[in-house]
């Protein structure tokens, strides 16, 4: 039996969800044995290696998931970065380090590997790292440079899930808009190439300097949902730049509105990082002042921690804890205000739903519906129902 454990984003539950569906190969190893739980760690963020930490502990600590005859196998970009502190730990039996986990679905890969049972929208991975160097980032030094899936194995993975009768497909990647600049294709050609007769496709966090005119333009003519997630960070163009991000507050302002009106009803969301060195109150307002300008429908909000090995790690972390937590706060009211504001836009309108439990399910623009009771609505179907507000 293999139990895996995932924490953190869409492309590390992708790829533990490979992990899981590797069972036959993982417990026919001599050197890992049949009786397995993996530990799938994230390192993005001090709260993700903590929550991966608490994971780690909690198997070694819990008898009824770590037996004396089962093995803990911990694996992950935070894997990588504290090996030797997880081979020390007492407990642990084997480390995998991000890169050999790649290595491992690589050599055992299948798109029925991609079907889990327990989803009813499944994630597919189509690239893994990412050309920039955000200063504050250490996902990229882990994971490397651009590498895409050729078009006709994500068709491939794509047709084995509808097949098998999934109705909504999430597309995933470190850096997903970059997907083929090492193979001369683009996103928006491998989106173009899709069926879309019995499913629709989500896109999960996408940069905003590869968002084009020609990606956006495919929302007027396919079943792609309404729902961009495009990460801000900060609203000071000073900041950005310490952050070496691509982009300045005017161009991602303009980018938001262009997208805002292309697409009709659509929910953006964004991650914002606060606190971040040198983030003094003219930078933290001037975040403040654009968040409230643009209509989000929602917001991921960090509070700055710095990951070894990153150029931030190097700056002073100069913005008190407690000045960090109160802007996290501030931001976080106003991402509950937005939501809902988003969402009143929608009551009594009838939305594309796809049914993900017995009492709700998730509207294309990302909304959250109640089901009906007494309905004969199935799991992992999509149907037209009618919005009545949170």
């Amino acid at each position: 039996m293999v139990r895996v454990i995932t924490v953190g984003c869409r492309l590390n539950q992708a790829e533990g969800n490979r992990l899981a569906n590797l069972s036959p190969v993982l417990e026919q190893s001599s050197v890992l044995g049949s009786n397995l739980i993996i530990v799938n760690t994230c390192a993005v963020t001090r709260e993700a290696a903590s929550t991966s930490w608490k994971m780690i502990r909690r198997c070694i600590n819990n008898s009824k998931l770590k037996t004396k005859s089962s093995k803990l196998i911990v694996t992950g970009c935070l894997a990588t970065i504290e090996r030797d502190k997880m081979l020390s730990t007492p407990g642990i039996d084997a480390v995998i380090t991000q890169k050999e986990k790649v290595d491992l679905l690589e050599l055992n890969k299948s798109p029925a590997m991609m079907i889990n049972n327990n989803r009813s929208r499944p994630v597919v991975k189509i690239q893994d790292g990412c050309p920039n160097q955000c200063s504050f980032c250490i996902a990229c030094t882990i994971r490397g440079k651009p590498k895409s899936l050729v078009p006709q194995a994500v068709l491939d993975e794509i047709t084995v899930l509808s097949n098998a009768g999934y109705q909504e497909i999430v597309l995933t990647g470190l850096n997903l808009g970059s997907y083929g600049i090492d193979i001369d294709y683009s996103l928006a050609e491998l989106l173009e190439s899709f069926d879309y007769n019995s499913y629709r496709i989500r896109l999960s966090s996408i940069e905003p300097e590869t968002i084009t005119d020609e990606l956006l333009d495919l929302w007027q003519t396919k079943r792609l949902c309404r729902h961009l997630h495009i990460p801000l960070q900060s609203g000071d163009d000073r900041i950005l730049k310490q952050m070496q991000r691509k982009y300045t507050v005017d161009e991602y302002r303009r980018l938001f509105n262009k997208v805002f009106d292309k697409i009709s009803g659509v929910n953006i969301g964004a991650d914002v990082i606060v606190g971040f060195p040198d983030e003094d109150e003219p930078a933290f307002n001037n975040t403040l002042k654009l968040i409230e300008e643009l209509p989000f429908g929602y917001l991921h909000v960090f509070p700055y921690s710095p990951r070894p090995g990153t150029e931030s790690a190097k700056f002073i972390d100069n913005v008190a804890p407690e000045d960090k937590k109160e802007r996290v706060r501030i931001l976080r009211e106003i991402s509950n205000k937005k939501k809902l504001d988003f969402h009143k836009r929608f009551i009594n309108r009838n939305l594309e739903v796809l049914v993900e439990q017995n009492n709700f399910g998730l509207s294309d623009n990302y909304i959250r519906v109640s089901i009906p009771e007494r309905s004969n609505y199935r799991k992992g179907q999509i149907y037209n129902i009618k919005y009545w507000g949170d």
